[in-house]
């Protein structure tokens, strides 16, 4: 099992991600023993518990995929009330910056700003298949298609037109290129930055990737089961969620074996921060684990 990793801090956009060539490193070989967190049940109820975010409040959203639905939480877990029904298989959602989110809408192939009034305004743009969202500084918002594998950025407005729609393309950004092995891989679904480098989990050999500021796009860890989810934590690692086992959350580090850090998550999908050693789980069979690292 090959493992790839760079050297130095995961979180140093410019010494790392804005290098010619990032350096890599080869991990060893094996996994590192597991150190178990502790995981307690958090919020339960649900249909399809996936995307996790915050509100301004600091009330956590919950997009339940298979109820069609954004429901919001306070922060020790009660149901305050329901956002938005009706959606098409909202998958990730993430905070839009101002009173709202923005949402994956997977089942209608495209993505929506959802604002804390329930009003919802779609990208006019469609993406096949929306799952992993990701924006920095509130602008540059990055989405995957899960089956095309592909991973693309908003161009357009952050505004809304007179037919309450925001006005764009979608500028693809990543996919596998023809002559690279495994360029008919199929599962991207969530990703994350750092600095101006993307990293996107990938269902085909349990991997993680790193795409640099300069399009340098390599494998930083592989054998992780079955990933979605990941975010990174204070500490510079990244942690990812995978389906597989049980249900496991793994922690990649710098020059190290990935380790598992919890399981028995179910089928794990969305992952959030509510403090630097306090990491919430979304679990597809409607549960919210809370994992105290």
């Amino acid at each position: 099992m090959k493992k790839l990793f760079f050297y130095g801090a995961i979180l140093a956009p410019i010494s790392i991600f804005g290098a010619a060539s990032p350096a890599l490193a080869q991990a060893p070989a094996s996994v590192a023993a597991p150190v178990l967190a502790k995981a307690t049940l958090w919020a339960q109820g649900f249909k399809e518990a996936q995307g996790l975010a915050l509100d301004l409040d600091g009330n956590i959203a919950v997009a339940d995929a298979k109820a069609g639905e954004v429901v919001l939480l306070s922060k020790d877990g009660a149901r305050l009330k329901t956002l938005a029904n009706g959606l098409k298989t909202p998958t990730m959602l993430i905070p839009d910056g101002c009173s709202g989110f923005l949402v994956a809408e997977r089942g209608a192939n495209r993505v929506v700003a959802l604002k804390s009034d329930g009003k919802i305004y779609p990208y006019l743009a469609d993406v096949v298949e929306p799952i992993g969202l990701w924006s920095r500084d509130d602008y540059m918002v990055r989405v995957v298609s899960h089956t095309t594998s592909q991973v693309f950025e908003w161009t357009g407005s952050n505004g809304v037109d007179d037919k309450g729609q925001i006005p764009g393309a979608w500028r693809l950004i990543y996919k596998p290129a023809d002559e690279e092995a495994g360029a008919d891989r199929y599962g991207f679904r969530c990703l994350v930055g750092a600095g101006d480098a993307l990293f996107f989990t990938d269902e085909t050999e349990g991997t993680v990737w790193m795409r640099a500021a300069n399009g340098f796009v390599a494998p930083i860890a592989k054998g992780l089961g079955d990933p979605s989810g990941l975010l990174f934590g204070n500490d510079g690692a990244l942690y990812v969620a995978d389906e597989s086992e049980g249900g496991r959350l793994w922690k990649v580090g710098v020059g190290s074996a990935p380790q598992i850090v919890a399981q028995g998550l179910g089928r794990p999908r969305g992952l959030l921060f509510l403090d630097e050693k306090t990491l919430l789980v979304s679990s597809r069979d409607g549960k919210i684990w809370k994992v105290a690292l």
